[in-house]
């Protein structure tokens, strides 16, 4: 009998071993094979190319400008030699924050279509947020032959001058403006001359007729600029919220006033660290002496 138990004893023990290891290899085998899904379904199809567009259209009305991006690349990856792809994605980064990108799509774009490039006025506010304010000054020059009575373009050419060559240069190449009725554009105009003043321009925004919130966003966003190109951040950041949060439009420059928000609240950000730590003892200065 003791035998007999020793023997059985052997046989279970080798059968538990027996059902250890195979539950060990089924562990190990892939749940689904390659090309399946987990529950044995086919992986789903490549969408194709009007997905992709209704998704990046759906995206940029959301403002979701990451997710735009990421359709785009889809979409260029497929068709390098569509030109409005390469627009289409600029736009959505220079949404996202992403001015150098901007630029680099918007470039491409007009190697495709040369004969675009004295309207592209918004490869001019990538070139600016991407500090290149030489190339922003000449595209802004090359539109003013295309788009003469634009307040705007004055400005964001002003700024521009003002970044590399001074607030007084910047006044002296202010390119002149007549005919722009929108409001409040002619104070603006006044304002970037030496000539007139905040005050101004915002009585003009908050009286003349018309819609005053659409007014006060392009007040505040030219106003923001204007103390950006006298130095002036931190009055310049006040003025951008309220363009882009108080008085926030979903236009191209409603968009932009966003767009300058966030990136100067980052920078603004990035300064308060960067003197928080240089006010810090360092430790040759904070260790006792002996």
């Amino acid at each position: 009998m003791i035998g007999a138990r020793i023997q059985l004893f052997g046989r279970r023990a080798g059968l538990t071993r027996l059902v250890f290891f195979l539950g060990l290899c089924l562990c190990l085998l892939p749940t689904a094979m390659p090309g399946q899904a987990a529950d044995g379904e086919e992986k789903a199809e490549p969408k194709d190319d009007a997905t992709l567009q209704r998704e990046a259209q759906s995206h940029e009305s959301k403002r979701q400008f990451a997710q735009a991006v990421a359709a785009y690349d889809t979409l260029i990856k497929r068709h390098p030699d569509e030109s409005v792809l390469w627009h289409r994605r600029g736009v959505a980064k220079f949404m996202a924050g992403d001015f150098a990108g901007s630029v680099e799509d918007f470039d491409v774009f007009l190697e495709k279509e040369p004969r675009q490039m004295p309207s592209h006025w918004q490869r001019g506010l990538s070139q600016y947020g991407a500090g290149l304010f030489k190339e922003g000054r000449a595209q802004f020059e090359a539109h003013q032959k295309v788009n003469s009575h634009d307040v705007e373009n004055a400005a964001w050419h002003f700024i521009c001058v003002a970044r590399f060559e001074g607030v007084e240069a910047a006044r002296k190449a202010l390119i002149p403006i007549e005919g722009d009725q929108r409001v409040p554009m002619a104070e603006i105009h006044q304002l970037y001359a030496g000539e007139g003043s905040e005050e101004a321009v915002l009585e003009a925004a908050r009286t003349k007729p018309g819609n005053k919130r659409n007014h006060l966003c392009y007040a505040h966003l030219y106003l923001a600029l204007h103390e950006e190109a006298l130095g002036h951040p931190e009055e310049a950041l006040a003025h951008y919220k309220l363009a882009a949060v108080d008085y926030n439009q979903t236009h191209y420059m409603g968009e932009t006033a966003s767009v300058f928000y966030q990136s100067r609240s980052r920078l603004a950000a990035e300064t308060k660290r960067e003197e928080a730590e240089e006010k810090k003892p360092s430790s040759s200065e904070s260790a006792p002496e002996d």
